[in-house]
């Protein structure tokens, strides 16, 4: 759970700068899109902190390892 943690907590940062921006552009149907799907990723999160994804201390390295290439791969797709 450690690892679906670290995923959806970097992947709901994004969405939320998603909205922001489909705000910003006024794109009523690209936000509610990405708004549904935030709410699903939450759930995810919500599920990986509730059964010790984030509180081990023991996963530590591993959420660090996993949210840092998330995050990489986010921003690679974005190029």
């Amino acid at each position: 759970m450690a690892c679906t943690w670290a995923v959806e907590s970097v992947v709901i940062s994004h969405l939320q700068a998603q909205l922001i921006y489909l705000k910003n552009k006024n794109d009523q149907v690209a936000y509610k899109a990405v708004e549904s799907i935030l709410e699903d990723e939450k759930n995810h999160r919500d599920t990986g902190f509730h059964e010790g994804g984030a509180t081990n201390i023991w996963y530590q390295p591993l959420r660090f390892s996993v949210s840092l290439f998330t995050e990489s791969i986010i921003r690679f797709g974005m190029r």
